[in-house]
């Protein structure tokens, strides 16, 4: 009974820890030096906060320190689900977002199965202006699987021709029932 009763009090004083005060810890990730956003970042449980996932991904388009990147790219990549998602999603409507980061998106988001994940590597897959960035979304897109088929098909009426005539080719890629009801 000793023992349970001092593992509890440990137990607690771990838990109210000052060293994880939040309030101190997102203001330094969003605009800290490198060297405090990435300290900052290591006081947090990973992938536990979820009011740290934004302040994450938005320093993370704007971040030019390799080391930074690195940490808040692993951080980023702890949350799941529909944290994680949320948190890319507010990245990528940052000003400013890169061919690095849209890739890392990617990665991310294909690991994720929910209508918001797809939606968004619809966009990356059909409106990203470099060719190679539309070809990695397109791939991820297919790797959804029908998931897909509703994203890639939205692009089949696209003014552009040539982004309609990819959204084609990706549904053909589908290879699937679903796929084909979106081509006819």
């Amino acid at each position: 009974m000793r023992r349970l009763t001092l593992l509890l009090l440990v137990s607690a004083a771990f838990a109210d820890d000052p060293a994880i005060d939040v309030a101190t810890i997102i203001p330094k990730i969003r605009s800290g030096s490198p060297s405090e956003c990435v300290e900052a970042v290591g006081k947090l449980p990973p992938g536990k906060e979820e009011r740290a996932a934004k302040p994450i991904a938005i320093r993370l388009v704007t971040e030019a320190d390799a080391q930074a990147r690195a940490v808040l790219r692993e951080a980023l990549a702890a949350y799941k689900g529909a944290v994680l998602v949320q948190a890319v999603k507010t990245g990528l409507e940052t000003k400013g977002v890169t061919d690095d980061y849209r890739q890392m998106a990617l990665d991310l988001l294909g690991k994720e199965k929910n209508d918001t994940a797809v939606t968004l590597v619809g966009k990356i897959a059909f409106e990203s202006e470099m060719k190679a960035m539309r070809e990695s979304g397109q791939k991820t897109l297919v790797a959804f699987g029908d998931d897909g088929v509703k994203s890639a098909a939205t692009y089949i009426r696209s003014a552009d021709q040539k982004i309609a005539s990819e959204a084609v080719q990706v549904l053909k890629a589908f290879n699937s029932e679903e796929a084909g009801k979106a081509l006819a």
